[in-house]
């Protein structure tokens, strides 16, 4: 239940935050962010939540609530890597969004706006009441 509070929350809070919240990504490849999060103690590759063969990761800790989600391979923007992060004040609510992509190009650029997008969606379903 608390989790389902906290993913509700992240994905409200995209839509009320004023300004996008750049964020990094601490890893130079998206092997390596995948071999990281692979060996990540609070990292969950949650099944429930993959879709058409996209891998959706959460990291949840006292520190921070994170979304990691990977294309698959036959995807064109393969190998690349989006990364959403929560960020909660006692004032504001924010979401962070980062993507790396080693396919230069307009997959990237197509990339980013899907997960725009996404997460847009599932907003509006939740205040649609789906």
């Amino acid at each position: 239940m608390i989790r389902c509070i906290a993913v509700t929350l992240f994905v409200l809070c995209w839509l009320s935050a004023n300004a996008e919240v750049e964020i990094d990504i601490e890893y130079s490849s998206v092997t390596e962010a995948r071999a990281a999060l692979e060996n990540h103690p609070d990292a969950e590759f949650d099944p429930d939540r993959t879709w058409q063969d996209w891998t959706t990761v959460t990291v949840d800790t006292d520190e921070a609530y994170v979304i990691w989600v990977f294309p698959p391979p036959d995807s064109p923007v393969y190998p690349a890597v989006a990364k959403q992060q929560l960020f909660v004040t006692e004032e504001s609510m924010d979401m962070g969004l980062s993507v790396l992509c080693e396919v230069p190009g307009p997959y990237c650029d197509q990339f980013r706006a899907e997960m725009i997008e996404f997460t847009n969606n599932i907003v509006e379903s939740h205040r649609d009441g789906n």
